[in-house]
């Protein structure tokens, strides 16, 4: 094998998935031996088949020439030219929603029918989103086929407890579970595509689950009896995080989340402010009902656009600066 093919794979795998030296180590030794446990090293290197390679750039990795196994494997929007993907080992269940494909690659993959049905630019004909919902509701089984397509799910008011199946959806972005009878949070921990989350009027207590949720920016978790916010605290594109009416009364983990336009801390226990003093983003702060008297932390919000005081009187944020001097 080429070495500047080599070095030009180790590159990639670096820049896609900021792999470890030793893992990346591992991967090339797969290369060469062509080996068709790529699924086998993939699961041992904490890589995950069904998130890891969404929108992935793998041009020039040898799929086809290694024969490699990638069924089961959800390879949706990636780039995968120059892979021969059509000699590699597939089936309906390697999802290639929006991939970006060589020519010859898809007119083989076009070709094989049923084989490769995931590899599509529109939702197979019998797909129908309100019959989704009725799936998880009553929990029946949802389509293998039906699931890369699976975007948007709103429950408002459902009586729906178990949302395990959600963890099937890689490609999720907004969930909306708005006093429904949700409590366990569990099978949202690896979707990594959600970024519109509503847990509002809902049993959550716990949101450990959330925290790998890299590409979450509105949480919405009003009227919970949620009192530890510390696992949104490495959360960094949360733009909009709704509190009010929890049970929090520390901020000291959203100190770092500095997308944080508009936060939300209406009627819970919070006192104390200084842990919000550098989200220079925060437009929009609800302190009513709180018991917060101190707001002078908040005076270098320079975009503080609106802030609303513990009385529940809006408050010109100008007012906390103090006057220039003469």
């Amino acid at each position: 094998m080429p070495s500047d093919n080599k070095n030009a794979t180790k590159d990639a795998l670096v820049g896609v998935w900021h792999l470890d030296q030793e893992t990346i180590k591992d991967l090339q030794k797969l290369r060469k031996s062509r080996s068709r446990s790529f699924g086998r090293l993939v699961s041992a290197s904490g890589l995950n088949p069904s998130r890891s390679f969404i929108g992935a750039d793998l041009s020039g990795l040898p799929f086809g020439a290694a024969r490699w196994d990638i069924r089961g494997f959800n390879f949706t929007d990636a780039d995968l030219r120059g892979t021969g993907l059509r000699d590699a080992v597939l089936d309906e269940t390697t999802i290639l929603v929006n991939a970006t494909l060589d020519p010859e690659d898809a007119a083989a993959l076009l070709d094989r029918g049923s084989q490769t049905g995931h590899w599509a630019k529109s939702p197979p004909a019998d797909f129908d989103l309100e019959e989704v919902h009725r799936r998880i509701i009553k929990k029946e089984l949802l389509k293998e086929s039906w699931l890369p397509w699976i975007t948007e799910l709103d429950f408002p008011g459902e009586k729906l407890s178990d949302i395990s199946d959600v963890s099937r959806l890689p490609n999720l972005t907004s969930l909306n579970l708005t006093g429904t009878q949700v409590t366990d949070l569990s099978p949202l921990a690896g979707l990594q595509s959600l970024t519109r989350l509503d847990l509002s009027w809902t049993g959550v207590t716990d949101v450990s689950p959330l925290a790998g949720l890299q590409s979450l920016t509105m949480l919405e978790l009003r009227a919970t009896s949620v009192t530890d916010v510390s696992p949104l605290a490495g959360l960094q594109s949360l733009v909009a995080l709704y509190l009010s009416w929890t049970k929090a009364t520390d901020v000291s983990a959203l100190a770092g989340l500095q997308s944080l336009i508009e936060l939300d801390l209406s009627e819970t226990g919070v006192t104390d402010v200084s842990p919000l003093a550098g989200l220079q983003s925060l437009t929009h702060l609800y302190l009513g009902g709180t018991r917060v008297i101190d707001l002078s932390p908040l005076a270098g919000l320079r975009r503080l656009r609106k802030l609303i005081g513990p009385d529940g009187q809006e408050i010109d944020p100008q007012t906390l600066r103090p006057f220039p001097k003469p």
